[in-house]
């Protein structure tokens, strides 16, 4: 089965889409589902303390339109996650997206790739994997602002879905800009109001 990528632009937010040319087949089936490290059985799932997490509740502005991220994620010691977010796009037709944290890695004590599954949506293809970057800056008048992606990688496939999920943040960046064209800086978008913690 051939593979494409695309730009999905809804309500000015720029998702990247790795699509399968065959949408007749599910998404994903109960036991794909049960395999994901945050929906692990009960004896494997959430051993040990949470040893990196992320929250955030952050805004900022695209092409005049606002953005808001808010959610939290933990990974846990024996690397199984879990969390929620949730990212709005404020404009004349408002979009929302809803999901479930499946990966939390943390890189350089304040840089988060988390990945996760739509569970709900509005002007969003539903049942898809997401994969996004938040950046903690610090605190303080004189550190630098924190960031948030603008763009996301989307993916009906699951197994793409984990490769996107397991790389760097420098790595995720170079995948969106090479299938985007677009630049770090628009890819990257401070946060104009709120804040985003990664520890």
């Amino acid at each position: 089965m051939k593979t494409f990528s695309v730009l999905l632009c809804a309500a000015g937010m720029v998702f990247v889409l790795n699509c399968c040319t065959d949408l007749s087949q599910p998404i994903g089936s109960p036991n794909e589902q049960a395999r994901t490290t945050a929906l692990a059985p009960n004896s494997l799932a959430k051993k040990g303390p949470a040893v990196n997490w992320a929250s955030g509740n952050a805004g900022g502005t695209f092409d005049g339109k606002s953005v808001t991220w808010a959610g939290s994620a933990r990974m846990f010691a024996d690397g199984s996650s879990d969390g929620q977010y949730e990212l709005n796009v404020h404009s004349q037709d408002m979009a929302r997206w809803h999901g479930n944290v499946v990966s939390l890695k943390v890189y350089d004590g304040n840089t988060a790739v988390i990945g996760g599954k739509e569970v709900r949506q509005e002007g969003a293809i539903p049942d898809a994997y997401e994969v996004f970057i938040w950046v903690d800056g610090g605190e303080g008048v004189k550190a630098p602002a924190d960031r948030f992606s603008f763009v996301i990688y989307w993916t009906q496939d699951r197994a793409d879905a984990e490769r996107v999920w397991s790389l760097k943040p420098a790595d995720v960046i170079k995948e969106l800009e090479r299938i985007t064209g677009m630049t770090e800086d628009e890819i990257m978008l401070p946060v104009a109001h709120g804040n985003i913690s990664v520890r």
